[in-house]
């Protein structure tokens, strides 16, 4: 759906809501934010953690591993 593009997607999240202090989800919008605006890697991928993945080998894991 996405091949060819010529631009980066990246996706994140946070497991925590905006709203709560320990949210990590501002930090990854802006990491995310960075990294499509300094790195030309023209892939899908997720951000999460301070961590950069690649979008096809990745799966949600269950929210009692959190």
């Amino acid at each position: 759906m996405l091949e060819n593009l010529g631009k980066p997607v990246i996706v994140t999240g946070s497991q925590i809501p905006l709203t709560e202090l320990r949210s990590d989800g501002q930090i990854n919008l802006l990491n995310a934010l960075y990294v499509a605006a300094n790195y030309p890697i023209n892939e899908v991928t997720l951000f999460f953690n301070n961590r950069l993945y690649r979008g096809n080998p990745h799966y949600q894991s269950p929210c009692r591993w959190f």
